[in-house]
């Protein structure tokens, strides 16, 4: 019973690396597309390719954020390594943040001037975006706030506090409270 738990396991990591090798292919071609705007279901892969970003295979992250460029983003291209700019332009900030705030382009040498971004508030302003409603003050108020008055050490791991919260749920569950 155990040796065919390991086969099924190593075939289901053989068949994901066939599949990360397959998507990475494809993704390579992509990037070599010329006009890509022209293309069929141009916001379908638009939307695929920053999705992508946040893939788990750093490859597969380059080679999406390789295709984004080929969009030729004026919010984008005037920031690529070729260039003299070193500062985002107040107008590039939030459409450029959600690409270059990526696990790829953090790394990416073709974007030197990332962390060139004159205004912090714009990071913590998109960073937190979705804590907008729990939060009175500006973004960046909140977080100097948070730096003075928490202690790292003191809180407990965010793991922790999602196995306790599924143990509440499922204890809610079974004795139906």
């Amino acid at each position: 019973m155990l040796m065919m738990h390991q086969q099924r396991k190593k075939k289901s990591g053989t068949r994901k690396f066939q599949i990360t090798k397959t998507l990475a292919a494809y993704l390579s071609v992509f990037a070599k597309f010329k006009n890509p705007k022209g293309g069929y279901k141009v916001e379908e892969c638009q939307r695929l390719y920053k999705e992508l970003l946040c893939h788990t295979d750093p490859k597969i992250q380059k080679l999406a954020f390789d295709c984004i460029m080929t969009f030729n983003y004026k919010y984008l291209t005037p920031y690529n390594v070729d260039t003299e700019n070193k500062v985002i332009a107040e107008e590039h900030r939030m459409d450029s943040l959600a690409i270059l705030m990526s696990p790829t382009s953090l790394y990416d040498s073709s974007f030197p001037c990332w962390m060139h971004i004159s205004r912090t508030k714009d990071i913590f302003e998109f960073v937190f975006v979705p804590f907008k409603d729990y939060v009175n003050d500006d973004t960046l108020t909140a977080v100097k706030k948070i730096m003075e008055n928490t202690d790292p050490k003191s809180i407990v791991p965010i793991r922790k506090q999602h196995s306790a919260l599924i143990t509440l749920d499922l204890i809610f569950h079974i004795w139906e409270i």
